[in-house]
């Protein structure tokens, strides 16, 4: 997946790093994300999200994949 679909911006002092805006698409809250530079390449390389993104808890990687925060989030598979 490619990060050019997302709005984030490009941090390279004292770290490099990027900051992702996430917006839920339910309730609107928004969201920053911050997230190393090379998880982001690894991410980018083909990783898949819970190995490129490890310092991600499991809100914050379903927000990088969906938007949704997890008030909107539903834990429980609908019936």
């Amino acid at each position: 997946m490619s990060i050019n679909s997302w709005n984030y911006k490009e941090v390279r002092e004292p770290e490099h790093y990027y900051v992702f805006l996430t917006i839920c698409p339910m309730c609107g809250s928004q969201r920053d994300i911050m997230i190393e530079a090379e998880h982001v390449l690894a991410y980018q390389e083909g990783a898949l999200i819970q190995n490129a993104f490890v310092n991600l808890d499991v809100d914050e990687r379903e927000a990088m994949m969906t938007g949704f925060c997890s008030d909107c989030f539903p834990s429980e598979p609908a019936l």
